[in-house]
């Protein structure tokens, strides 16, 4: 690699050039990392906290689409194989103790509709799809799933964006 502490400012200007100083022996690797360069767009997604997770959109804090920080990027989660566990484990990494699961077209609450949610922008990514969580984990980027809800035709784009309604439940509310 010819690169030598290169400063990107589109992915193009990455491309090492003649103007950068002679190869360095085999035995020490270099790499370059475009950081700095992020299509504008999807720079408003950019998140430091890798496996958090967020609900937006929704009428309260407790409901909305779920995000989660993957990479260091926000991306949504598809809602096929979304259940009520899955949207618990959410509710529970966010600080509440129950969670259930809303889909595209909303979800009947005792006697109230919660979402549908918004979907997310076209231009964030589909990090899960067939996500197939347990009682027993506490965070969802642990969780069985496929990886990149892209790989599965039904979540190639937003449609199917995963909602959750968080509460916390007392045993004498249930």
């Amino acid at each position: 690699m010819y690169a030598h502490s290169p400063s990107c400012t589109s992915p193009r200007s990455c491309i090492p050039s003649s103007r950068h100083p002679p190869p360095r022996p085999h035995y020490t690797r270099s790499a370059v990392v475009c950081l700095s360069y992020l299509r504008p767009s999807a720079r408003r997604y950019i998140c430091n906290n890798n496996g958090a997770v967020r609900l937006v959109a929704g009428a309260t804090p407790a409901e909305g689409t779920i995000q989660i920080c993957k990479g260091g990027v926000w991306g949504t989660v598809c809602n096929d194989g979304w259940d009520d566990t899955d949207a618990t484990v959410v509710c529970r990494q966010l600080g509440y103790t129950q969670g259930w699961a809303v889909d595209t077209t909303g979800r009947t609450f005792m006697d109230a509709t919660i979402g549908p949610f918004p979907q997310g922008p076209t231009d964030m990514r589909v990090w899960f799809s067939q996500v197939d969580c347990s009682d027993t984990d506490i965070k969802l980027e642990s969780c069985p799933n496929t990886g990149h809800a892209a790989m599965e035709l039904s979540c190639i784009d937003h449609s199917r964006d995963a909602g959750a309604f968080c509460r916390n439940e007392t045993s004498s509310s249930r």
